[in-house]
């Protein structure tokens, strides 16, 4: 795999984990020179006890998931500014967050054109807007990256936003957050762990600290997932894996990502289907596309997570075996863990029906579309393969109907150092 021997990681979030850690918020704020923050909620959060929790709360706005687009972050400028507001609280999953974040970026540099966010590259900031995020969630890492997806107001896919102005000042990680996630959600939240993790470490930019978060993320997903899906008032269990969701977001941030992950932000923004759930079936195809050059990565993954003893292997054959059986494993992983939760959670797009039973989510004459939405995403760029809009579209089929994709007919059309 490509190794980079110069690198550097901007790394300024400020992470408090802890339970009960989120009764700092009033101190925190203080310290940041605020006395009338906009506090931007999920509404599921907003209806589970947390702005009694929180407290200090005025006049909060509180969005659903299909608001989440460029136009209502204009409009969170707007109230910003009009309300004389000096920071913002996110409270909530992946796409509050995001969208705050967005907010901040737009406010921190009024030259920015809302429509023109999309891109890579730092921000010259000329004011500075405090922000603080509080997920209620597990899964998105969201708090602890530069990075935001929001849904263009106008096409209806999705942006992605790289910027270092996207940095939160403060994540405030407290295990109660979350506490009201059902097991099913969860789950979903540690799929998209997972797949962040791997994707991280498989992509071309991944470099030794990175990996480190990764690696991190992987063994405490490992040790403690089972008890936050089963038990989850287990509070020890939920810190843990809170903490991943940030270690995992951290890498992937720094990272990119690579199909699984592309695929299924298109997917949460495009479909009735989650990030997390589009992740738990999506992962296993994609490794298996992106095996040539992964190999060594996907094999060290397999003697440190499966125990085998090839630590140290070098033999092409060899690595390939291992790489493979570390893929099944990944498969077994998310089998086992949600094997008594219920409903069942689907291992295929196929088995996805409405909240009615009645219709499926996902049609295979949707696919082509999805494809293409997603080979313009900047995110695959950082992918170990680089695929063509027919190469997404076999992944997408194998993970539609459940068979595996075939490693070795099922090869990119270009190798990443090929034009695309």
């Amino acid at each position: 795999m490509k190794r980079f021997e110069d690198y550097s990681l901007h790394l300024p979030v400020k992470t408090i984990a802890g339970e009960g850690c989120i009764k700092q918020l009033p101190e925190l704020l203080a310290s940041l020179g605020s006395t009338h923050p906009l506090f931007i909620l999920s509404r599921k959060a907003s209806g589970t006890g947390i702005v009694e929790l929180l407290g200090t709360i005025q006049d909060p706005v509180i969005l659903g998931a299909k608001e989440i687009s460029l136009n209502t972050a204009t409009k969170l400028v707007g109230i910003y500014s009009a309300g004389r507001h000096d920071a913002i609280v996110a409270v909530g999953g992946g796409s509050v967050m995001d969208i705050a974040k967005t907010a901040k970026l737009m406010l921190s540099d009024a030259s920015r054109n809302p429509m023109k966010l999309e891109g890579l590259g730092g921000t010259t900031c000329t004011k500075q807007v405090p922000l603080i995020v509080i997920p209620t969630t597990l899964g998105s890492g969201s708090g602890g990256t530069k990075l935001a997806y929001v849904r263009n107001s106008v096409t209806g896919v999705p942006l992605r936003i790289d910027d270092t102005g996207l940095f939160a000042d403060i994540a405030l990680l407290d295990p109660k957050m979350s506490k009201s996630v059902s097991g099913t959600q969860t789950a979903y939240g540690v799929a998209a762990i997972v797949g962040r993790a791997i994707e991280s470490m498989t992509s071309i930019l991944s470099v030794p600290t990175t990996e480190a978060f990764a690696m991190q993320a992987l063994k405490l997903v490992v040790a403690n997932s089972f008890r936050v899906v089963h038990t989850p008032h287990d509070l020890e269990a939920r810190m843990q894996i809170a903490i991943a969701s940030q270690l995992a977001g951290i890498a992937i941030s720094h990272t990119g990502g690579s199909i699984a992950h592309t695929l299924s932000i298109v997917l949460s923004q495009t479909t009735d289907i989650s990030y997390g759930l589009g992740m738990r079936i999506l992962l296993p195809h994609a490794l298996r596309f992106n095996l040539a050059g992964a190999e060594p990565m996907l094999a060290r993954l397999n003697s440190l997570m499966v125990f085998s003893n090839n630590l140290f292997a070098d033999d092409p054959v060899e690595l390939e075996e291992d790489a493979l059986l570390f893929i099944h494993w990944v498969s077994e992983f998310f089998t086992g863990l949600t094997s008594s939760v219920s409903p069942a959670i689907p291992s295929r797009f196929y088995d996805i029906l409405d909240q009615k039973g009645q219709e499926r989510v996902l049609l295979p004459q949707q696919m082509e579309e999805i494809a293409t939405i997603a080979y313009d995403s900047l995110d695959l760029l950082t992918s170990r393969q680089q695929p063509t809009i027919q190469d997404l579209i076999r992944v997408l089929e194998a993970a539609y109907w459940g068979y595996p994709l075939d490693h070795n007919d099922g090869q990119p059309s270009y190798t990443h150092d090929q034009k695309r």
